[in-house]
């Protein structure tokens, strides 16, 4: 409960503090989360498997307490971020039912729960898989499966932007579709645990490009005032209902 409208909160306070003009930088600024992100995957794995070989048991509580750190700090740096607060014109539900009447926006949130479905079956079945059909007993493993993820997350948020502003919105979750239907094919002839790592590195299309995509469309379609509810409904989709639906 606490955790889920955090992520589509930042998006908002994203772009709200980058105004219509510079939407398009928004990867420039989400990719410093992937390279964190990239960077305590790993620490902490490599810290877990070598307190595994002091106490012959996975001392997992140790991600918590670095997380648990962590958190206190973002807690205290929020609280000095300036965010203008841009009132509803109108009812937030009846601008929610006018935007839900084009079809076209239907389709695209239909997408994105898609999306969610995917992104959810990988990160729920791919460790596991590599564990029971692969023998892979490495906790390093998943940490240099997230350092390989984010690598080509941080090079594709970067280039987000000017990606979107060439083919558009459209094409791009285009591309990411088609990038997760290369990536499952590969799951499927996977041999090698270490082989799964250059598979990984598509999560930069199929998560940088298209929740870039979805994110920037989602702030050019949200009503005056909404932009905080329109991402809580994407991350709702993509996260809650299309992860969850497996």
């Amino acid at each position: 409960m606490a955790y889920a409208p955090i992520l589509s909160l930042f998006d908002a306070v994203v772009y709200n503090i980058l105004g219509s003009e510079k939407r398009n930088e928004y990867g420039k600024q989400r990719l410093w989360a992937n390279m964190s992100l990239a960077l305590f995957a790993v620490l902490s794995g490599y810290i877990i498997d070598n307190a595994k070989a002091d106490t012959e048991a996975d001392q997992f509580h140790i991600s918590f307490y670095i997380y648990g750190i962590f958190l206190l700090i973002l807690s205290c740096i929020m609280f000095v971020v300036k965010i203008e607060n841009v009132k509803p014109n109108g009812s937030v539900f009846r601008g929610m039912v006018t935007m839900l009447h084009d079809r076209r926006i239907l389709v695209f949130l239909v997408v994105v729960a898609v999306t969610g479905f995917f992104s959810g079956s990988i990160e729920a079945f791919l460790f596991w898989f590599l564990e029971t059909e692969l023998n892979n007993n490495l906790k390093i493993i998943p940490g240099l499966c997230m350092l390989s993820n984010c690598l080509s997350e941080i090079l594709i948020f970067y280039f987000a932007g000017r990606i979107i502003k060439t083919i558009g919105h459209l094409n791009s979750l285009y591309i990411a579709c088609f990038a997760y239907f290369v990536r499952f094919i590969s799951y499927s002839f996977l041999t090698n645990v270490w082989f799964v790592l250059p598979i990984e590195l598509l999560n930069g299309i199929t998560f940088s490009l298209m929740w870039t995509a979805v994110t920037s469309y989602g702030s050019i379609i949200a009503p005056r005032g909404m932009s905080g509810t329109i991402q809580g409904l994407l991350h709702g989709l993509h996260y809650g209902f299309g992860k969850h639906l497996h």
